[in-house]
């Protein structure tokens, strides 16, 4: 009976984690992962890493998502030794992951006398959190279907502004972001905006986090009662990768 049990969970095991060692990084083979989401879940990709050797060794890595028909990309650094989480996805049932982890080391085809692996492991379901004031999403993903909506109890008379901020982190690779806003008001009732907010305006898309802002001039935030926001992103993707969290704050005007 012991033997059954210890199969059983074994298997109920395998069926939510995979891994893979490795003593070397490449730049053109990958080290591979792979998970299909029976049920809505969160995956965990964990990355382990030590230096055998005594020099001194910068790891840097291309980390690469691949959700359905989805691409996501993330740029990785690393000393000497690392463990931790590189990355959580939320998938919904049916979802398939598979993760690439790439040397990315200039001028670097190959670093070895390394010890570490590479794996995946699934846990309960969370695709974001809310505080109130600002919407956080799980992994830095923002997905198409996830619409935060902010409820906001406006208790006097002052006449403020709307501004909702996005934080993006170093892995957001576009340069522009397309966003639509609705907005339920007390005094001018449903209204739409659609928002083409620009991101980066250099030649090269730099490696560092930003914050982008919008206002809403044509807004009318004075009567009292309750304000409602809801935000869309219209990018060419399901699941846009590099969005923290969204929020909004009224100033006075």
């Amino acid at each position: 009976m012991k033997r059954v049990a210890a199969i059983v969970l074994f298997s109920c095991f395998a069926l939510v984690s995979s891994a893979v060692d490795f003593t070397a990084l490449l730049r053109e083979k990958p080290l591979t992962v792979s998970y299909t989401a029976e049920k809505n879940i969160n995956v965990s990709f964990m990355f382990t890493v030590k230096n055998v050797k005594e020099s001194k060794l910068d790891i840097y890595l291309h980390a690469r998502y691949i959700i359905n028909a989805d691409t996501l990309n993330d740029y990785l650094y690393f000393g000497e030794t690392y463990t931790g989480m590189i990355k959580e996805l939320y998938l919904e049932a049916g979802d398939s992951v598979q993760a690439f982890l790439y040397l990315n080391n200039e001028e670097t085809a190959k670093i070895e006398n390394l010890k570490g692996s590479f794996s995946v492991k699934a846990g309960p379901g969370l695709d974001l959190s809310s505080t109130g004031e600002v919407c956080r999403f799980t992994g830095t993903v923002w997905k198409d279907d996830q619409l935060p909506l902010f409820r906001i109890a406006k208790a006097d008379e002052k006449n403020q502004q709307l501004t909702i901020d996005v934080e993006l982190t170093e892995n957001y690779e576009f340069d522009k972001l397309f966003m639509k806003i609705k907005v339920v008001s007390p005094a001018q009732g449903i209204l739409l905006f659609s928002k083409e907010l620009m991101v980066n305006e250099e030649p090269d898309i730099p490696f560092r986090r930003k914050t982008v802002k919008i206002d809403f001039p044509d807004l009318e935030v004075q009567k009292a009662g309750s304000y409602y926001v809801q935000v869309f992103h219209l990018m060419g993707q399901s699941r846009v990768n590099g969005v923290e969290s969204i929020s909004y704050r009224l100033t006075d005007k």
